[in-house]
């Protein structure tokens, strides 16, 4: 019998993320598999840190992805 995803994981595969990191800004996409909602976010990016970059701009775009 298999087993179905836990309800954490099924709601995280309903969010994707897509993310262009630039020398001077990271934009980010965010599309919502469930509601089918397409948002986006930009912010200032970090070379030495990608993933900070792409937080805030997630953050600017309403979403949550953790």
């Amino acid at each position: 019998m298999q087993q179905r995803p836990s309800s954490q994981a099924r709601r995280r595969s309903r969010v994707r993320l897509a993310a262009d990191i630039g020398g001077t800004f990271t934009d980010i996409a965010v599309f919502n598999d469930r509601t089918g909602e397409l948002t986006f976010g930009k912010a200032l990016s970090s070379p030495q840190q990608l993933v900070r970059g792409i937080d805030a701009g997630v953050e600017k775009a309403g979403s949550d992805y953790r």
